[in-house]
């Protein structure tokens, strides 16, 4: 029952003074003990601070990758503001910027199995995945196309020592280049050596660990394949291989004895983990 200052109780007709400043003060405190408590005991998911495979990708917490991703100084580089040039053109035109192969001065592939080896061990995770969904936006200065892929993982060729992986569970994956649509037009921009991946395909990927997001992004513009067909295995940046003894090494691979050879040299290195 709640009593109002002075209000009379029974019939005898007594006033019950009730000292409000005290007990407002009295609830004041409890609440903050409360907060204090459950503040010590409970943490608050954010993007940086679980694994990704740990942590559901709801439409929330992608949204929070996507503004963390925005901002990573790699995709605020330098260059033209895409979204003033498309208001500046008619509305619904479209902006395509292509990159050429031959930037960025590539060394030539070797095919060595030392080579080879120290980009396995590089990579912070390999692992086998399946993209489900994407999402393309503008980087904060707008110089650059991001797509921020929903990868599934299907098995797991080296772990990851930051943030373990889980087979079945869902990792982003952030690329730059793809299509942005908006009121006033398109976007599109196709850096050099970077191939869209399609939705459905299996892939072997070699990731690199994002801190800012706890999620991954491409360990290198040469490792990453396309094994969608059980009889051979398809690199993504095909044109890299044309000059390379390593096309006709994968030339006689399958996708079951290239992830075994990569299993092999996951083993062999120094840190991180491998299954």
């Amino acid at each position: 029952m709640v009593v109002a200052h002075g209000a009379k109780i029974g019939g005898a007709g007594r006033r019950v003074k009730c000292s409000c400043p005290r007990l407002v003060l009295a609830l004041v405190l409890l609440s903050f003990c409360t907060f204090n408590f459950v503040s010590a005991h409970v943490s608050f998911a954010s993007p940086h601070q679980s694994s990704p495979s740990n942590q559901p990708l709801t439409q929330q917490y992608l949204q929070q990758v996507h503004l963390i991703h925005e901002s990573l100084a790699a995709y605020n580089q330098p260059g033209p503001d895409l979204l003033m040039r498309l208001g500046a053109s008619e509305r619904g035109s479209r902006i395509l910027m292509e990159g050429s192969v031959t930037e960025g001065g590539i060394d030539p592939l070797k095919n060595d199995d030392a080579e080879f080896a120290t980009e396995v061990c590089r990579a912070d995770a390999i692992v086998v995945g399946t993209p489900v969904s994407h999402y393309s936006f503008l980087s904060k200065n707008h110089s650059t196309v991001i797509t921020d892929y929903k990868i599934q993982l299907a098995s797991i060729i080296r772990d990851s020592s930051k943030a373990p992986l889980v087979t079945d569970h869902e990792i982003v994956l952030t690329t730059p280049g793809g299509t942005v649509t908006m009121p006033e037009g398109t976007i599109e921009q196709h850096p050099a050596l970077v191939s869209p991946l399609i939705r459905g395909h299996s892939y072997i990927f070699f990731l690199r660990y994002i801190p800012q997001s706890g999620q991954y992004g491409q360990a290198d513009v040469v490792n990453q394949y396309d094994v969608s067909d059980n009889r051979r295995v398809d690199p993504t940046n095909a044109e890299l291989f044309e000059a390379s003894s390593r096309k006709a090494s994968l030339a006689v691979e399958t996708p079951m004895s290239f992830g075994s050879r990569l299993a092999v040299l996951a083993r062999s290195c120094p840190s991180g983990k491998s299954n």
